[in-house]
């Protein structure tokens, strides 16, 4: 079963009839996910359109966080970010 929110409530889906084949395609997924084979992209393709997460962070601080939060506040924003950048960076695919 997995849950996500509808209008602040929590809901949750069955897989399957049992719990059997709930926790059996669990693991399958558990699987997947540690071999990297999970797709999570939901059928959608690429395009030119698709931003970068960084692209996105920098967006998020010039557009929306210089203007709405105080200097330090932003700056602190922005040092988190470039952290959070770089170490994923250092990630090898």
């Amino acid at each position: 079963m997995y849950g996500f929110a509808i209008r602040g409530q929590r809901t949750s889906r069955k897989i399957g009839k049992d719990k059997r084949t709930a926790l059996r395609a669990a693991t399958m997924y558990r699987k997947e996910l540690a071999l990297g084979q999970v797709d999570f992209t939901n059928g959608r393709k690429k395009t030119d359109k698709d931003i970068l997460f960084g692209q996105f962070c920098e967006i998020f601080i010039n557009i929306v966080v210089k203007h709405r939060l105080k200097y330090n506040s932003w700056r602190s924003y922005e040092n988190i970010i470039n952290f959070t950048y770089c170490q994923l960076g250092r990630i090898n695919h």
